[in-house]
């Protein structure tokens, strides 16, 4: 079982470095140096990138539990 430990360890590192970098900082940096906006519009659309990142991880939650399901039966049978 400390080889499916690591390997979820390494999964979950990866999946949130990479979704940090897609969505907050590019999308963010993206969104908010191209628009010229006034400040109760800048605080609108980081509640909006805040509450879709919410639902994002939610979702991936979700998923990443279905997909690893039979490597779990995997590691627990051996």
């Amino acid at each position: 079982m400390p080889i499916y430990k690591r390997f979820i360890q390494h999964v979950i590192l990866n999946y949130v470095i990479g979704s940090f970098t897609a969505v907050l900082l590019v999308g963010a940096i993206f969104l908010f140096s191209t628009l010229n906006i006034a400040h109760y519009e800048f605080l609108g659309l980081a509640k909006i990138i805040v509450i879709s990142s919410v639902i994002m991880i939610g979702c991936e939650v979700v998923a990443f539990r279905m997909h690893l399901r039979p490597v779990r039966r995997f590691f627990t049978a051996n």
